[in-house]
């Protein structure tokens, strides 16, 4: 995962403060945690090059996302919103 902070800020599990302008690298078999903090709304560029899985106490995993899982979740946004996929050719 790489990710570069847009704008605001989060706190990432270290107690390290990302904010805008920030990048952060994330290795493959990574586990942690962050939060929004501040007051600005926090935007940021992330790329993920395979899945990303979000775990519950225990290491149980209660969900996968990946490139297939965020391209149909657009999709249906898409769809439910009436707006015209960027991705698709005219």
């Amino acid at each position: 995962i790489h990710a570069y902070n847009l704008s605001g800020t989060r706190t990432v599990c270290t107690a390290e403060v990302i904010g805008p302008g920030s990048y952060v690298f994330e290795p493959p078999g990574n586990t942690d945690w962050w939060r929004i903090t501040g007051e600005e709304e926090m935007t940021a560029l992330v790329g993920v090059m395979g899945a990303v899985e979000f775990l519950r106490p225990g290491g149980v995993v209660t969900a996968r996302a990946d490139a297939a899982s965020q391209l149909r979740a657009y999709r249906a946004w898409c769809a439910e919103h009436g707006v015209r996929e960027l991705d698709r050719a005219e």
